[in-house]
């Protein structure tokens, strides 16, 4: 099985012709460019998440207040007591 080395061919012909620094040279600027486009795109989609997480976090936080709210003893004792049998009647069907 032969490996394809038809990226590296120019790096080749350029080092028979004496231009292999100029053509490895460009070749390493674009591959450089690249990475730093990469890098910068990565960067911008972490801050996404950053964002988005902290979000979520409030709302978590948000969510858990109205459960606990809900789950409060002071809650629970303004029920007339045939209202609380009932909506625990209703749950356990």
């Amino acid at each position: 099985m032969q490996s394809d080395d038809s990226h590296r061919r120019p790096v080749y012909a350029a080092q028979q012709h004496g231009g292999y620094r100029q053509v490895a040279k460009s070749q390493h600027e674009e591959e450089s460019a690249l990475l730093r486009r990469k890098v910068e795109e990565l960067n911008k989609n972490t801050a996404r998440l950053i964002v988005e997480a902290g979000k979520l976090i409030q709302e978590s936080k948000q969510l858990s207040a109205q459960v606990k709210s809900l789950e409060s003893p002071s809650t629970k004792s303004k029920w007339p007591p045939s209202m609380h049998y009932e909506a625990t009647t209703r749950n356990s069907d």
